[in-house]
């Protein structure tokens, strides 16, 4: 296999507990899982794909990409351990950067690679931010930091934007807002977001019809 330049990673290592305690990406969204609307998303921006998953591996593992857990997947440490395992196999890989998205977030940019890239510098890792706040699930990451989050583990970081604001991440102002970014972590933003797909899905048949 040649090493992935930017490896994919889609988090889906969380407990649910907002939604009842489900596992998130593989809950219905459209025709399919949340998951494979992400994984679409996120597919043509990087050069390989893979998910960081603590329960049901062998369906995550049907989409076709490696499924990775966390060090101790049943202590559901939190985005950041997924990262730092993420960034580990990465490294076997030989690949030079992740970019991490988060299970539950459908209308990801497809742009998002592209615009952390440009607007990285000299610095170890890029993140979206927008009226509303930060986006940092939705990181790009030197696979070469993974040794400074590690420390910052070691030290107690727990939080994504504690372990970027570490490492000297570069902010990137997203202009379009955070409706890019809206996730589905709750039963009623699912409902209401799987009504909006299904409302835009009836639009485009009858357009379709009426041509």
């Amino acid at each position: 296999m040649v090493a992935p330049r930017v490896l994919g990673v889609v988090l889906a290592g969380g407990r649910g507990q907002r939604m009842g305690g489900a596992d998130k990406g593989l809950l219905p969204w459209g025709d399919a899982a949340m998951v494979d609307a992400v994984l679409a998303r996120l597919g043509p921006q990087v050069d390989a794909l893979a998910i960081v998953a603590n329960r049901n591996p062998e369906a995550y593992a049907q989409r076709g990409h490696p499924v990775w857990s966390d060090d101790q997947p049943q202590a559901f440490e939190g985005p950041l351990a997924g990262w730092r395992a993420a960034l580990a196999w990465a490294q076997a890989w030989g690949a030079e950067w992740v970019q991490f998205s988060a299970c539950d977030t459908p209308h990801l940019p497809t742009d998002l690679c592209l615009r952390l890239r440009h607007a990285l510098g000299t610095a170890p890792a890029a993140y979206p931010q927008h009226n509303l706040g930060p986006e940092p699930a939705h990181a790009l990451v030197a696979v070469a930091a993974a040794p400074a989050l590690d420390e910052a583990w070691r030290m107690g970081e727990r939080s994504l934007r504690g372990a970027l604001q570490r490492l000297g991440a570069q902010s990137v102002a997203w202009h379009g807002g955070a409706g890019a970014f809206a996730n589905c972590n709750a039963p009623d933003a699912l409902g209401l977001r799987q009504a909006s797909v299904q409302r835009g899905a009836t639009a485009a048949f009858k357009r379709g019809s009426s041509a």
